[in-house]
């Protein structure tokens, strides 16, 4: 999708580990971003830091929910599910899984609710029409 709308020259997605990571950020870019682990970020700075490359890092991992035993559950699965939804779960913050302590861990009571499907915009549509 990104080469449809980006030369190779302006926009490149590269993948592979801690090494390509940090061979690739040696490189004199525009601007580098980078997502994935706190180790493999400061390797991606260090590298990029010889050529003054401002550098973008996304680090961390994976985003947690943890429920308590004395959580209400319809609420609690109210409240994750619109911390994934926003913004189409593209926010740093957005929940990736979720404990729940054993005996609370029934499907009926963590599936989500039918309301949480208003979050989600619904567009019309409409013709197109030649200018």
């Amino acid at each position: 999708m990104i080469s449809e709308y980006f030369e190779p020259s302006e926009v490149a997605v590269v993948t592979g580990g801690a090494e390509v990571a940090e061979a690739f950020s040696r490189l004199p870019f525009d601007h580098l971003v980078f997502t994935g682990s706190t180790p493999v970020g400061r390797r991606v700075m260090a590298a990029a830091a010889a050529h003054l490359v401002p550098v973008t890092l996304e680090l961390g991992g994976k985003c947690p929910v943890l429920v308590g035993r004395s959580a209400d559950l319809a609420r609690a699965v109210d409240r994750i599910m619109i911390g994934k939804l926003n913004n189409a779960g593209q926010v740093c913050i957005a929940p990736d899984y979720v404990c729940v302590p054993r005996e609370l861990a029934r499907p009926s009571s963590t599936s989500p609710a039918p309301g949480w499907r208003g979050l989600i915009p619904v567009f019309p549509r409409a013709p197109i029409t030649p200018p």
